[in-house]
């Protein structure tokens, strides 16, 4: 009996964990603290979406995420301290293209910060 193991070129989808600490990341560089988040389902990107032999990514339902603004941010009318709260928003995150094992975030939707 013959028993073959396929191995896909694709890799496991980023943790909870770690697609927490990447967004924290995000907005920490934008000044903005994430307090609470939410996650719905992580998906892999359609094959429309992947670039040609580039990292694996997927796309990260937020069901609901809290932002706390650490400074204002007069064009969207934002003011430091205020809590910001965003809902059925989607994250796209793949893996950094130099790095395995480390990710970044390549689109959002759904959560107006700059």
């Amino acid at each position: 009996m013959a028993v073959f193991i396929f191995f896909a070129g694709c890799t496991a989808p980023p943790s909870e964990k770690t697609v927490r600490d990447t967004i924290g990341k995000y907005f920490e560089a934008r000044q903005y603290i994430v307090k609470d988040i939410t996650f719905g389902k992580i998906t892999s990107l359609p094959l429309s979406n992947k670039k040609y032999m580039g990292k694996e990514g997927y796309t990260v339902e937020i069901k609901s995420i809290t932002l706390e603004s650490k400074k204002d941010v007069p064009l969207l009318n934002y003011k430091k301290g205020q809590f910001l709260i965003f809902s059925n928003a989607t994250i796209q995150i793949r893996e950094k293209r130099d790095k395995s094992g480390l990710w970044e975030i390549s689109e959002i939707s759904g959560i107006p910060v700059i």
